[in-house]
């Protein structure tokens, strides 16, 4: 009998086994072969820094072999936690400390860590329209209802979010999560002038509802510093802020990072049910950051 042929986990069957997420998902954008892939961010490979990277790995192995490759645990490497924290703290002024770090395989599995703890089955998250599909298929897949809300050229308009926040409010169905690419948003490209940052701080904290900030295109601004964050508005509290060396330095390192208060990073951390993401990853990024070159 071939394989086709037998009846047992036939394709059919397959199917019917499948979690009802799979059913009610778009297909998954995937990356082109185009030179420059603007889709999901994807850096020149000529401009990778290979040798740099080799050195950071030979060094991390030379200093700690066995920390490098063993489990790390869920929350990450410490020294590249505070690494972070230290760079976020002299940007946004605020007091943050390794413990309002924690570290995740690329900015997508922040993204979904968010999702796994904060969202149930019919939770409502907020969303521009458009936006990045991956967080919408990952909100999606964890049981999510999405509201969208207009943007302009100027990114979410903020008198819109507010009427659809007070809508879900008075539906009893209030919104519990609002994501926004406050930087360079993926796919419009718009970027938040502060006032309406500041504006969108304000409706979030007034209906309790989290903030996530995907800053992944943070850090490769052509022109001048980029805006005052969300984060940095918000104080840092109800909000938590994705980023990840992706897109300044390689994207197949895929080592993120989500900063919040350690009340919020304290779930996170527990949701995490693989080991933790690559030990010998974080050190040898944090030896490349150390060597100066980013």
């Amino acid at each position: 009998m071939t394989q086709d042929a037998d009846p047992a986990f036939s394709p059919a069957s397959i199917e019917a086994l499948l979690a009802p997420a799979v059913g009610r998902l778009e297909p998954p954008t995937s990356l082109s072969p185009l030179p420059y892939d603007l889709n999901a961010g994807v850096p020149d490979r000529a401009t990778l820094p290979a040798a740099e990277l080799e050195a950071a790995l030979h060094r991390a192995l030379v200093a700690d072999a066995a920390g490098a490759l063993t489990y790390g645990g869920q929350q990450g490497y410490e020294p590249l936690r505070a690494w972070i924290a230290e760079r976020q703290a002299a940007e946004t002024g605020l007091p943050l400390t390794s413990a309002n770090i924690t570290i995740t395989t690329g900015s997508a599995h922040a993204i979904d860590n968010i999702a796994a703890t904060f969202i149930g089955e019919g939770d409502v998250v907020v969303v521009g329209a458009p936006t990045y599909p991956g967080a919408i298929r990952t909100f999606l897949a964890r049981g999510a209802s999405i509201i969208d809300v207009p943007q302009d050229d100027q990114g979410i308009i903020p008198s819109a979010l507010a009427r659809v926040l007070d809508t879900r409010r008075m539906s009893g169905r209030q919104a519990k999560m609002l994501y926004v690419q406050a930087n360079y948003d993926n796919p419009s490209g718009a970027t938040l002038p502060v006032d309406r940052r500041e504006a969108l701080v304000a409706l979030a904290r007034q209906h309790g509802v989290l903030l996530v900030e995907d800053d992944a295109y943070t850090g490769i601004d052509l022109d001048g510093p980029p805006l005052t964050s969300l984060y940095e508005i918000a104080g840092g509290r109800g909000i938590m802020r994705v980023g990840t060396f992706s897109k300044t330095i390689a994207t197949g390192l895929r080592v993120g990072y989500i900063t919040a208060q350690p009340e919020i990073i304290k779930p996170l951390v527990f949701m995490r049910f693989d080991n933790g993401s690559p030990p010998i990853l974080h050190r040898m990024v944090h030896e490349y950051l150390r060597g100066g070159t980013y």
